[in-house]
């Protein structure tokens, strides 16, 4: 509908014309004749043939280059940090939609949803051949979304610090706290927790926190003292530990109580990824009990998450586990209705082959346990691609799809 607002107040005569003949949206004036209107109406031609031309030029798809097409589509995909996992994803998970983590206890789902988000955070370092030259403002956001009080900073750390992935951003002195700096935690203890937390999340996208600004040098270093600072800081309050880097992660409850320590500047403008761990464990016991209430919960969930993903360009990440039916079969503890839901669903099964020894860059023999991924359920990619993903301490890699990794591998074809 025609607005003032919208096409200014010097239009406001042309538009209340219009409306007389019952002209109020874009479509009924360029579906109308000019005969017509001039005829019926007391607007002089070239004042119609203006907001005409000014209709148009608002209304007009702009013309695509196809370069510009296929690297908006690349920038739209967030990498999982293995490349067997890219491959089998067309390029990687994409952004603006659900994707579902689903598998038996056990499985490695947790795992897997700290290594991406890991990965989320620091993608821009792997978008280059060089990465030493990118400075450390460039890191991505990532909020986590814990219902299991399962999380513990000691796991994503150690993962930072010993898997190979990550070698090359040690090794240019990017440090962990750094980079947990950009990890914030919300602690809830059921779905309305879990409500509340999106709808503030999308209150601080929506508030204008949540936009783009220009990163300086300054910016950066000021990240960084106030990293030491909160070191400091703790260890004169005796509640620092050096294994635990945990005063640099934002850990926050349903309510919002909780620290800060995590949260720098532009957090919510380089927010990239929202995982919820479990989502089952929330939803599972409303679903099972409470039929028609745990649908309609689970289904304004879901509609909150899809609004915010779609209209903040970020990927929501949800992890399920699913209920044993009997010995060897499985079935969705949320029931069928929520597989139709997220736009990409990935299954996470053990596997009959035998556990390998891979040996890191370090030196270190660490075993690895194999696990098949299969894209379960896709809206854009093919449906029945797998890989195996290799799970041990502090170390997930992925060959290409349907290769198995041998003992001894050289790292680089793994990453």
């Amino acid at each position: 509908m025609f607005t003032t607002q919208y096409y200014g107040s010097h239009y406001a005569n042309i538009i209340q014309e219009l409306s007389t003949i019952g002209i109020k949206t874009e479509r009924d004036l360029l579906l109308a004749k000019d005969e017509f209107i001039l005829s019926k109406t007391n607007i002089s031609p070239e004042d119609y043939y203006e907001f005409k031309r000014e209709v148009i030029a608002t209304c007009k798809v702009p013309v695509r280059r196809g370069l510009s097409l296929i690297e908006e589509h690349q920038r739209s995909l967030l990498s999982t940090g293995c490349i067997g996992l890219d491959n089998i994803l067309e390029g990687g998970l994409r952004v603006g939609e659900i994707a579902d983590i689903s598998g038996a206890a056990g499985t490695g789902k947790t795992q897997l949803a700290h290594f991406i988000s890991l990965a989320t955070i620091t993608s821009s370092f792997f978008s280059t051949a060089d990465p030493s030259h990118i400075l450390t403002p460039t890191l991505s956001s990532v909020i986590y979304i814990d219902t299991t009080l399962s999380f513990h900073p000691t796991r994503i750390r150690d993962l930072y610090l010993h898997s190979d992935k990550f070698a090359d951003l040690r090794d240019i002195g990017v440090d962990v706290g750094v980079v947990l700096s950009r990890l914030k935690i919300y602690r809830c203890f059921d779905v309305y927790d879990v409500l509340e937390t999106v709808e503030s999340v999308r209150k601080e996208l929506e508030s204008g926190r949540g936009a783009e600004k220009q990163w300086t040098e300054e910016d950066g270093a000021e990240d960084e003292e106030r990293v030491e600072d909160d070191k400091l800081a703790c260890c004169q309050e005796g509640v620092w530990d050096e294994r635990e880097e945990n005063a640099n992660i934002s850990v926050k409850d349903g309510k919002g109580n909780g620290n800060d320590h995590g949260e720098t500047k532009d957090f919510y403008g380089r927010l990239k990824l929202i995982v919820i761990d479990s989502v089952s464990a929330v939803l599972s016991g409303l679903v099972q009990t409470s039929h028609s209430q745990g649908y309609s919960l689970m289904m304004t969930l879901t509609q909150m998450l899809q609004h915010m993903a779609r209209t903040y360009n970020i990927l929501i990440l949800t992890v399920k586990t699913l209920s044993a039916f009997s010995a060897v079969d499985t079935k969705p503890a949320l029931g069928t209705t929520w597989t139709h839901l997220p736009s990409l669903q990935l299954y996470l099964s053990r596997c009959a082959d035998e556990e390998r020894v891979y040996t890191n860059r370090d030196g270190e023999g660490i075993t690895v346990q194999p696990r098949v991924c299969e894209v379960l359920r896709a809206r854009t990619g093919v449906m029945g691609l797998w890989c195996l993903v290799y799970m041990g301490d502090n170390e997930i890699f992925a060959p290409e799809p349907g290769e198995y990794y041998i003992s001894g591998s050289d790292q680089e074809s793994i990453y």
